[in-house]
């Protein structure tokens, strides 16, 4: 009988940190999940201010940009377009196994732009992978997609 309960008590435990751990890593993947839809909404808005709050301190895309460049991108595009549209057709979120602090993301995008705020003038479908750090939050340290 003792056994048996030794045995429950034991099966418990690792149940309730299965759960645990399962519902981290759920609920760190739905945190970059929120921050990326953010951050299309941002661009759709013409708002590059509004990115930097997702940006950590030693942010790099496409190997030499800063976020600072990057802004300085999403303000011309904005300028250039009346309207933006973000379609995310994939994402895939993978949370580091040994580094819980790190993940990466690979997104596949497309991207519209209009200058008369009805039909779309340019359209591309890219690519885009992002890796992230998480100090409090979930920061893009790293953001690549190809041209």
């Amino acid at each position: 009988m003792r056994r048996n309960r030794a045995f429950f008590g034991f099966f418990l435990f690792v149940a309730v940190l299965v759960s645990v751990i399962a519902c981290n890593k759920s609920s760190d993947e739905e945190q970059i999940r929120q921050v990326i839809n953010n951050l299309s909404k941002a661009i759709e808005e013409n708002k590059p201010a509004a990115i930097t709050e997702y940006l950590h301190e030693d942010f790099r895309a496409n190997g030499d940009m800063n976020a600072q460049q990057v802004k300085q991108l999403l303000l011309m595009q904005g300028l250039q377009h009346q309207a933006i549209s973000i379609s995310i057709v994939s994402a895939k979120t993978i949370v580091d196994p040994v580094y819980p602090d790190k993940a990466d993301s690979t997104l596949s995008v497309i991207t519209t732009g209009s200058s008369d705020g009805v039909l779309p003038k340019d359209t591309s479908a890219r690519v885009v992978k992002l890796s992230w750090r998480k100090d409090r939050d979930w920061k893009i340290l790293k953001a690549d997609w190809q041209e």
